[in-house]
């Protein structure tokens, strides 16, 4: 660990920032399934740490009701409603 003498309370922290720098991350996207696999394989190559991260789009609690309500008409569990007797 690197050391450095302190001569005022302003300089301290530089002192700290130039010792604990860290490294910054970088977001790559890339654009299909074929790329995002072959970033994959590079970064395991290369030994570099990263994180796979899938965002959700929607509601999972949503989508669960969604499934629902389409198996329900697949299984004729539906009503038509007559637009015009409403």
């Amino acid at each position: 660990m690197k050391t450095c003498n302190v001569l005022s309370y302003k300089y301290f922290y530089l002192c700290i920032l130039n010792t604990y720098k860290q490294m910054n991350d970088i977001i790559v996207k890339p654009k299909n399934k074929a790329q995002k696999e072959a970033l994959k394989e590079v970064l395991k190559k290369m030994e570099i740490e990263f994180e796979d991260v899938q965002k959700e789009i929607y509601n999972p609690e949503f989508v669960h009701d969604v499934m629902i309500a389409k198996e329900e008409v697949e299984a004729g569990k539906y009503a038509v409603i007559d637009v015009d007797n409403l």
